[in-house]
């Protein structure tokens, strides 16, 4: 280890070296914040910094990074599906810089050996560098620090001179944040002189073995970016582009509800994962192949065949039990979607076991009040709701709401769902004024996030066409069907599961009112769609045949009651227990038909 003379700049030659010299840079500090550099060349400067001098000839003052910035919100706010949409500026900033956007913060770890990782990673051909930043940084917390920063000109001289830094951490819990210890330096004009940190140098020669034993110590792309996002965008790094590619063409597929094609395209996907595998042990993504797998439980679960998809999240949950500890996230994830199957397959009791387990573990790995833990709440309430516990599920609904409402605020997305949620359970109560009264706060809410043409508002006209055609107010039920009908149409296009539902809510709605032509004519439609998107095999499909049984049953035409019935109980009867109330409800109606 040889320390290079003019500022601290030092070179290491193994792991070894390095903790060694983290240790000396790191004596009698309070605190130091490293960055990792594949190119020992980078000048220390923000993604905004270095994207405005791309495009500019001249010195880029404080006020055009300021420009940039209310700019780049602009259009983050514009997204009206962005969860952040109702968070501080600053918090904006971090998400994005975090998934790629060009800012003024600057990234920095608490780790040193995450900082050596990204050091490591890429530019072979090139020596890394470690920067170890040791000079304290006034703590910013909210959106009027970072104003300060860009407004207050009597301090512009300190910025310029680079006597003031702001350190940021961001109150959201992003894994991406977690995972990487990360903190943010908003530093003068973007850029931190080289005088201000100390440099170690990673010769380009050690960077694999480096590499390599980062990797036993946990230090790795699957545990520095811990979401699917960014699992994906390492795929590149371990040449599997074509992995990508199919992936991306199975998730096209699935979201436009192609479920088969979408199964096939994501089987080849998972092939060639494992033949990449194979070829190549020391490469082992075990965990891109759980991102996989999961989307293949996904596919089958929309598909209906539940004990298909209940394999697939299964074998994805022994993949992530034996890479991560119990408590990770991701095993949170999975026995969530176990959880979700045995809910569809009417097992409440074990729903409510893996969806507990879930919660338990989600507690533990971001603490009681997180979304992530809220929507396990959430979950388990929906599970008594099914087991009819109204009582309990109305408890656990507003646990899960007044978390979201403390972590997000009194008009977020997810608290509009907690809104939701409440009014379902007071509809199945029977008291409808209440119902009314939530599923009317969680649509102000939706939007004016969304604005009215969101299929997310759509579901809240949907659920107060319900209400009032409880209430047997069903002019008004109609009119909300067919908001949410038309809304629908417009998101999804004419042949989506979605606008399904909304013309068999609006058949319904019409055999209420005795006109037993119009409530034909939209079943039919309703079960047109979805023969088209699932097949002859699938639960709705038996429901639209039940439902145009009961027309012609209402009709008098008790031949074609009968053969619809039976179409309706034959489809049923394939998915076992699952459905067995609906199988004595027909076989009790064929029963007296045929009587």
């Amino acid at each position: 280890m040889a320390k290079i003379k003019g500022y601290n700049n030092y070179k290491i030659n193994n792991l070894n070296e390095y903790l060694e010299t983290i240790r000396k840079i790191s004596k009698n500090k309070v605190e130091v914040l490293y960055r990792g550099h594949s190119s020992e060349k980078y000048k220390l400067k923000s993604s905004a910094l270095r994207f405005l001098e791309a495009n500019n000839k001249s010195k880029i003052s404080l006020e055009e990074l300021k420009e940039y910035h209310e700019s780049l919100l602009i259009e983050t706010n514009r997204l009206k599906d962005n969860k952040f949409e109702q968070s501080s500026d600053v918090l904006q900033l971090a998400h994005l810089q975090h998934h790629g956007a060009k800012t003024n913060l600057i990234d920095f770890t608490e780790n040193p050996l995450v900082a050596l990782w990204f050091a490591c990673i890429g530019n072979n051909d090139k020596d890394g560098a470690v920067l170890c930043f040791t000079k304290s940084c006034i703590e910013i917390y909210d959106d009027s620090e970072l104003k300060k920063f860009f407004d207050t000109q009597s301090n512009f001289g300190e910025f310029d001179s680079g006597k003031v830094y702001y350190k940021y951490r961001a109150s959201y819990v992003d894994r991406r944040i977690i995972a990487q210890y990360s903190v943010f330096v908003i530093s003068p004009l973007g850029e931190i002189s080289e005088y201000e940190y100390d440099k170690i140098t990673i010769k380009k020669e050690y960077k694999d073995n480096i590499l390599s034993e980062l990797l036993m110590l946990g230090i790795s792309a699957e545990n520095l970016f811990p979401d699917y996002e960014g699992l994906i965008e390492w795929y590149d790094y371990y040449g599997e582009k074509k992995v990508r590619q199919l992936y991306n063409e199975g998730i096209i597929l699935l979201n436009n509800f192609n479920i088969n094609d979408a199964i096939k395209v994501l089987q080849k996907a998972l092939k060639l994962r494992s033949e990449n595998d194979l070829k190549n042990k020391s490469l082992k993504k075990p965990l891109i192949n759980s991102i996989i797998i999961d989307k293949l439980g996904k596919s089958y679960e929309l598909k209906a065949d539940l004990d298909e998809a209940l394999n697939y999240y299964k074998k994805s949950l022994k993949i992530r039990e034996e890479v991560y500890e119990k408590e990770h996230p991701d095993i949170a994830v999975s026995y969530n979607n176990i959880g979700l199957v045995y809910s569809s397959k009417g097992d409440l009791d074990k729903a409510l076991k893996y969806f507990t387990i879930s919660l338990e573990v989600m507690k533990k790995a971001y603490g009681k009040e997180h979304p992530e833990v809220a929507g396990s709440y959430n979950n388990i309430g929906l599970v008594y709701k099914s087991k009819g516990d109204l009582d309990k599920a109305l408890k656990y609904f507003t646990i899960s709401f007044e978390v979201m409402k403390k972590v997000c605020g009194e008009e977020h997305l997810y608290v509009a769902i907690g809104y939701n949620n409440i009014g379902l359970v007071y509809k199945s109560k029977g008291d409808l004024d209440k119902a009314l009264k939530y599923f009317t706060i969680s649509l102000e809410i939706r939007e004016k996030a969304y604005g009215k043409e969101h299929p997310e508002v759509s579901k809240n006209y949907n659920n107060i066409g319900l209400v009032y055609k409880s209430k047997g107010d069903l002019d008004k039920a109609l009119k909300y069907f067919t908001i949410s009908l038309e809304v629908m149409k417009k998101a999804y296009g004419e042949e989506h599961p979605e606008v399904a539902g909304s013309y068999n809510n609006i058949g319904s709605v019409h055999k209420s009112k005795g006109d037993l032509d119009k409530a034909l004519k939209y079943f039919t439609i309703s079960l047109e769609i979805r023969e088209k998107a699932y097949g002859k095999e699938h639960p709705d499909i038996a429901v639209s045949y039940y439902n145009i049984g009961s027309v012609y049953k209402s009709k008098g035409d008790l031949k074609k009651a009968l053969e619809f019935y039976e179409k309706s109980l034959e489809i049923f009867l394939m998915f076992g227990e699952t459905y067995s109330n609906k199988v004595q409800v027909v076989k009790k109606l064929i029963k007296n038909l045929k009587n």
